[in-house]
């Protein structure tokens, strides 16, 4: 297996791929393990350390008005209608039903999303996974720069 950290612009780490095969890109920084702890942090493309960095922390964190807004209309819609749960479907469906209700309580509970929190971004891949938002969608919704009017 292959593991890369997905880095914006900054160099920021937003989310960490596993591959089955060899990955290039200059937004791909490859890693020796499946390792969550560098999102949030900045590689350093000269000394390959990666920088931790307040300013940069803060940066990361949007309202959850903000955060629903980085998907779209239909996107929403299909989440929330996905999140339905429906007597007459498999175990398998209904339980994935649940965890989607949970997820979408405990973001209306919260006071802001952080954006490189591991829980943030294993949850917006995994909506990604299950064909809830197309492929790329979850490194789009990560990474943008987060905007003034998204700050919480």
């Amino acid at each position: 297996m292959f593991f890369y950290a997905q880095v914006d612009s900054a160099r920021r780490a937003f989310a960490v791929t596993q591959a089955a095969s060899e990955l290039e890109g200059p937004d791909l920084v490859p890693l020796d393990a499946y390792d969550l702890g560098v999102l949030g942090k900045v590689h350093n493309a000269d000394t390959g350390e990666w920088d931790e960095s307040p300013a940069l922390a803060a940066q990361s964190k949007v309202s959850v008005l903000a955060f629903r807004r980085r998907f779209t209309i239909q996107e929403r819609a299909g989440i929330e209608w996905a999140a339905v749960d429906r007597a007459d479907q498999p175990d398998a469906q209904r339980q994935q039903a649940a965890l989607l209700r949970a997820t979408l309580a405990d973001q209306a509970a919260a006071s802001f999303i952080d954006l490189a929190d591991a829980t943030t971004v294993e949850g917006v891949q995994g909506m990604e996974a299950m064909g809830l938002i197309a492929p790329g969608r979850a490194a789009e919704i990560l990474g943008a720069s987060v905007q003034p009017e998204e700050l919480p």
